[in-house]
């Protein structure tokens, strides 16, 4: 839907079984992840966890994005699972974080890939932009599990909600 596509339905057209598709992809894959790493963690009484989770209410949705709500949903429902598994696992001590794919900036929409239209790329940072964010996260402290995860100036900083 971001590059001109057809736009995913607004709510009130959806079919059901698509919200579920979405949903189950998304948050229903980080579960099933997520549950079958943590016994080997959890018997090496280490580990660190990256999920997918991005995005944040920060009030009125841009126009642009309307039929997004299901994917948006499933990606804050993963801030909020990361957030609650956290808790469960931080005396195996276990590091659980959540980031988003944005080129170091905690409010970036994303990154575009070279599939992307032109004026997108144009836009948007590329892929060589997410550059070692993701090995920062899995050297992660235990202080930021839970949180979401921004890679700013060098350092891991927690995302403040909204």
């Amino acid at each position: 839907f971001q590059w001109g596509l057809p736009r995913w339905n607004r709510v009130r057209y959806m079919e059901k079984s698509f919200f579920d598709n979405v949903m189950n992809t998304n948050l229903g894959g980080t579960f099933l992840c997520v549950k079958h790493v943590l016994p080997y963690m959890e018997d090496q009484r280490s580990g660190h966890i990256i999920n997918f989770g991005q995005g944040g209410l920060s009030g009125r949705a841009n126009p642009e994005s309307i039929g997004s709500g299901v994917y948006n949903l499933s990606k804050l429902s993963i801030r909020a699972f990361t957030q609650s598994v956290a808790a469960e696992e931080l005396e195996y001590g276990i590091c659980i974080v959540s980031m988003g794919p944005g080129a170091g900036d905690p409010k970036s929409s994303g990154i575009a890939t070279e599939e992307a239209p032109e004026w997108a790329r144009r836009r948007m940072h590329g892929v060589e932009a997410v550059g070692d964010r993701y090995l920062y996260a899995a050297e992660a402290p235990l202080e930021l599990s839970g949180f979401q995860v921004a890679l700013v100036d060098g350092q891991l900083a927690k995302v403040q909600p909204g």
